[in-house]
């Protein structure tokens, strides 16, 4: 039988068979792919040993942390929001990738609040291995003996207090006669800063002690945590000429002036329970919008002049409410999330930056949740009491505009001496005041990079001893020490 025509039938594919340009389609084929198959594998073999060293270098360093993890980061200031990863420019600014001198390193590790190990380069992509802890411990040494020679004083009791155990003691901090501390150091008076005074509170290293510090923090009780590299970094670049003036710009903000060195806080204006005609009540200071540049202005000419404190100060102020605020990006770890700095994320009611100058006192006056409180550059002197000391500080009632708070009430107002009153913790009439020598306080010296926790209703009287910049923040309540202050009238 003859074949069967194919005419007009498709062709089927390939029906040349295994010869002609079939072979060479797949001799295309497989060098195309095969280079893609040989670097996939490369790749994924890479990434299986990244993993395997990066949870080594974790189980080495803090049990149950992981790299990636923002709290195992320290929230750190170089770190992009939500990772554990460090951004070039942290490198940069620390001096073109090496450590700052006197400083320590900022990738140390701590291992549930004991001696942190060092992260050489490897898992950020150069060198292997680990520092030794006696290098580590040299750094934050020379980091806290610079912090030191800064202060420029010593506690009266010889101890700086850097080795607290992990749970605060009875009767932690200790505390002093009030008149011991005031004639010590006027509060009046800045400067010369004395050779001691009267420290009590516990110097958390923030790389090392994070543990322990977290512990003083669920015991609701004050404490200083430093060597926080994301604040030594705002340190750094606010200390910088012109940085603040270039962030702050030419923006006038709503800040507080005073005829004299004392600020007290009021919400109000004269009620007839304060008194009435000439006695009435009146506003201890004012406010003046004004540029960051003018402030500084004021604050540096007054430095230079070693002006008197009866001269116009001023106390400059910024307040960021919401996340999307630029001054929440400059401090990252101020953030609305859960860390040593933020105990109820939900609560956090913003960030208020204060500024200060020289002499400039902020009466004393408790507030009514937790503060966390940085100081960014310069020196504040903090007075710090107990509130069941509250009896013998003659605190303005709930209702008065300035309530909570101790102090001259009318700031020395000549038509307001016979108004509702109250101690001047700078010079106290103890013939009217009897009771405030009974107070029983201490002090701390904060200088740039630290942070101060304050638990709600701990009293705290502030003097700037010279130029500086703090931010503070709050996030939610105790009633620990409600008992205390209800004995005097508040909640």
């Amino acid at each position: 039988m003859p074949p069967r025509s194919t005419k007009g039938r498709p062709r089927a594919p390939n029906s040349g068979g295994l010869c002609g340009c079939g072979i060479v389609k797949l001799t295309f084929i497989a060098l195309t792919l095969t280079p893609i198959f040989v670097l996939f594998t490369m790749i994924y073999h890479g990434r299986n040993l990244f993993q395997e060293e990066t949870k080594a270098q974790d189980a080495k360093l803090a049990p149950g942390k992981q790299l990636g993890d923002p709290e195992a980061s320290h929230g750190s200031f170089a770190s992009d929001p939500g990772s554990g990863h460090v951004h070039p420019a942290f490198h940069q600014e620390l001096g073109r990738g090496g450590q700052r001198p006197g400083r320590s390193n900022p990738r140390l590790r701590s291992g549930g609040g004991g001696s942190g190990a060092a992260l050489k380069d490897d898992v950020w992509g150069n060198a292997t291995g680990h520092d030794d802890a006696p290098s580590s411990a040299e750094s934050r040494a020379a980091a806290f003996e610079e912090k030191r020679a800064f202060i420029g004083s010593e506690p009266m009791s010889g101890n700086w207090l850097l080795d607290c155990p992990p749970k605060p003691w009875p009767g932690y901090p200790e505390a002093y006669p009030i008149m011991d501390i005031v004639n010590n150091w006027g509060p009046d008076r800045p400067t010369p800063i004395p050779e001691k005074h009267y420290h009590a509170l516990c110097r958390f290293d923030y790389v090392k002690d994070r543990a322990k510090a977290t512990a003083y923090r669920e015991a609701e009780v004050p404490f200083v945590v430093y060597n926080h590299p994301g604040a030594e970094e705002v340190v750094k670049k606010w200390s910088q000429p012109d940085y603040l003036e270039k962030l702050l710009g030419n923006e006038k903000y709503r800040s507080e002036k005073s005829h004299n060195n004392h600020f007290m806080y009021h919400n109000g204006s004269p009620k007839n329970d304060h008194g009435k005609g000439k006695n009435v009540w009146r506003p201890p200071t004012g406010n003046e919008d004004m540029s960051f540049k003018k402030f500084k202005a004021a604050a540096l000419d007054c430095e230079r002049r070693n002006c008197s404190n009866e001269e116009m100060h001023y106390y400059f102020r910024v307040t960021a409410m919401k996340p999307n605020h630029f001054i929440f990006h400059e401090l990252p770890f101020f953030k609305p999330k859960a860390s040593l700095f933020i105990k109820e994320p939900r609560q956090q009611r913003g960030i208020h930056c204060r500024f200060g100058m020289q002499a400039v006192i902020a009466e004393n006056h408790y507030d009514g949740s937790r503060n966390v409180i940085g100081l960014f550059g310069g020196k504040r002197r903090y007075i710090l009491a107990h509130p069941n000391q509250c009896k013998s500080m003659y605190l303005l009632p709930m209702g008065h505009p300035s309530g909570r708070h101790s102090g001259d009430a009318c700031n020395f107002h000549p038509d307001c001496k016979d108004a509702t009153n109250s101690v001047d913790w700078s010079s106290p009439d103890l013939a009217k005041w009897p009771k405030f020598k009974d107070l029983q306080a201490n002090e701390v010296i904060m200088s740039p990079g630290d942070f101060l926790y304050l638990p709600t209703h701990w009293f705290h009287y502030i003097i700037s001893l010279g130029l500086n910049y703090q931010c503070n923040t709050r996030s939610g309540r105790t009633e620990t020490y409600t008992p205390d202050v209800k004995t005097c009238g508040f909640r």
